[in-house]
């Protein structure tokens, strides 16, 4: 238990880890490149190429993160960097922010889009077993004739 306690202190003795403004750039330079794909293949309706790329952004948020947090907890990497740094890393985050608001909805569009043909399967399905019969509210099975023809479930790829 006294180990444990003198590991903890020298720990909080220890300076924070200095931050790398240059991998903090490179970090976001490269889920910059990642957001404007993962766009186009959302906007090109591509959900598989989007999944596909899930394990990559969440590396590169994780990194974004870590890297994010001892800028946050050290911050004279800033305030020591060369103004044309300073400058690069303030435009890319101006876009960053730019491109997760693009993200966002689009990531939005597509989820509303598969919830609507989801719910237009479902009641399809659902029209469908009231027309030929099902149980009732007390328990008992009641079998009905179909009064229309079967509809086929069609959606609308583009939605």
């Amino acid at each position: 238990m006294t180990a444990a306690f003198t590991a903890m202190a020298i720990a909080q003795d220890q300076a924070p880890t200095p931050l790398n403004l240059d991998k903090l750039i490179q970090v976001v330079d490269k889920l910059l490149g990642l957001l404007r794909l993962e766009n186009d293949f959302l906007a090109k309706n591509d959900l598989k190429a989007v999944a596909d790329l899930v394990p990559q952004k969440n590396q590169l948020t994780a990194d974004y993160t870590k890297l994010q947090q001892l800028a946050t907890d050290n911050p004279s990497a800033f305030t020591q960097a060369e103004d044309e740094k300073k400058s690069i890393f303030r435009t890319l985050m101006t876009e960053l922010k730019k491109i997760v608001e693009m993200n966002e909805r689009a990531l939005k569009i597509a989820i509303t889009a598969g919830e609507r043909v989801v719910a237009h399967v479902r009641n399809a399905i659902q029209q469908k077993r009231t027309s030929v019969g099902g149980y009732t509210n007390e328990g008992d099975y009641s079998s009905k004739a179909p009064t229309t023809a079967p509809s086929a479930a069609l959606y609308n790829k583009s939605i």
